[in-house]
């Protein structure tokens, strides 16, 4: 199915593992953002030994393991800051 893995950008293969991604989703008027989590802000956070959440180490990165509360609580803890999602986040623009 996929003779061309190794081309796969990064966002894709990421997602083939079956795992729940961290985004930040703003809305102002008619303009969707969504934002997504920086893998290596995390991998900067682990090992720097900065945070302590459950975790898996990857060929790629780094992917949590801890409990949906756990994670609740680091989403939460890493929402307003600025550093910890990518500078290119998806716009979408809706209909009225």
């Amino acid at each position: 199915m996929l003779d061309n893995f190794d081309r796969l950008n990064s966002f894709m293969k990421l997602h083939l593992l079956a795992v729940h991604t961290f985004a930040k989703v703003e809305m102002t008027g008619n303009v969707l953002k969504i934002s997504m989590f920086d893998p290596d802000f995390l991998k900067h956070l682990i090992e720097g030994q900065q945070i302590r959440i459950k975790h898996e180490k990857t060929e790629g990165g780094y992917v949590l393991t801890a409990s949906s509360e756990d994670l609740q609580k680091f989403a939460e803890k890493y929402a307003t800051e600025k550093e910890a999602f990518l500078d290119d986040p998806v716009v979408l623009n809706l209909k009225k």
